[in-house]
């Protein structure tokens, strides 16, 4: 369903709920080839009703109802084209996402509506990012250890120290190694229209380590992340493989980095950062914009547009290409760089 939509029905409180979750479920269905789950807290007012409207028991047994997301994670099956949907609410929780390759996890409200936070969760897998100090642990919300997962709808708080997600194959989960998931292929993962929301405590928002080939981060917003809102690094043998970032919207944190490349012991190979748009605010700025720090591949940045003081730290391998720089000014012509169209269609810089 259009957001607009969505958003238009849930003024309608419980009953617009379900007529969202009916169209989604609906078009859904139409799309994908899998079973669709519903993760709905179980104290809510709404989960009743979802049980009677909603409850499937499917062939293999698994049923559509589920009161954590952990749990309608744990009931799809990998390669069939599940579909996990998340009610509104505020979850503290942390998801581990193992052997489920090619799964969707979607909120069915996007935006504020769905929060995301680690905060409180019974269990915490901590990781330390490829590249800091030792003991610079952190937790995320999502752990990503399976190919062609899509993550989209979600707001995610940082607020506390939190990550947002963690993509990868887990050698730096010392929790989820020890449980047998070292070493999963994440290739391919999808994640968009997200909002990730670091509140200026925020370490990362997500985290990508030897992920394989082919993600794709795009269409998000990124704001006030103290550390990096996406950073791209591994410490194990496998490598971040044509990694796409793109039509993303990056808003400054306690300094921190919009964007981070970095090679520790995996590496990075053809990175293609793409039309996005970076922006500090009065008193908050990036370190930079892009910190492209990685010898061992080449990083594209192309068609970005910078509204920060420091833009671009890159390597002499990288290709930089078609971004938009712009500068201080008081909204008068001489400060300002802009393009003016003339009488009968010629342009001219003045």
């Amino acid at each position: 369903m259009k957001t607009s939509d969505v958003n238009q029905e849930i003024t309608h409180g419980n009953l617009g709920l379900e007529r969202v979750l009916k169209g989604m479920i609906a078009e859904l269905k139409g799309k994908y080839p899998g079973n669709v789950y519903i993760a709905c807290q179980s104290d809510r007012s709404i989960y009743a009703k979802l049980y009677s409207d909603f409850y499937e028991k499917y062939s293999d047994n698994s049923v559509s109802i589920h009161n954590t997301i952990q749990s309608g994670v744990n009931a799809t099956q990998a390669y069939r084209g599940d579909i996990v949907l998340v009610m509104p609410d505020k979850w503290q929780e942390q998801i581990y996402i193992a052997d489920k390759q090619g799964i969707a996890i979607k909120a069915v409200v996007p935006g504020w509506e769905t929060q995301m936070r680690p905060g409180d969760a019974s269990t915490k897998y901590a990781f330390t990012p490829a590249g800091t100090p030792t003991g610079a642990a952190t937790s995320a919300t999502f752990y990503v250890l399976s190919r062609s997962v899509e993550i989209s709808g979600f707001n995610f708080d940082g607020g506390g120290g939190y990550s947002g997600i963690y993509v990868g194959d887990a050698d730096v989960v010392a929790a989820l190694v020890a449980l047998g998931y070292g070493n999963e292929n994440a290739s391919s993962c999808w994640i968009h229209d997200n909002l990730f929301s670091g509140q200026g405590e925020g370490h990362y928002g997500v985290g990508l380590e030897g992920v394989g080939a082919g993600c794709k981060i795009e269409k998000n917003i990124f704001e006030k992340w103290t550390k990096d809102a996406v950073r791209l690094g591994s410490y194990s043998s496998r490598s971040n493989q044509g990694v796409t970032i793109r039509d993303n919207e990056f808003l400054a944190g306690n300094s921190g980095y919009g964007v981070t490349v970095i090679n520790i012991a995996g590496g990075n190979v053809n990175t293609l950062i793409a039309r996005n748009t970076f922006r500090d605010g009065k008193s908050l700025a990036f370190t930079a914009a892009v910190n492209a720090l990685s010898t061992d591949g080449v990083t594209t940045i192309a068609g970005n547009h910078f509204a920060t003081l420091l833009s671009i730290i890159a390597q002499a391998t990288d290709r930089v290409s078609g971004n938009t720089f712009v500068t201080a000014g008081n909204a008068t012509p001489a400060s300002n760089h802009y393009i003016q169209e003339a009488a009968g269609g010629a342009e001219y810089a003045p």
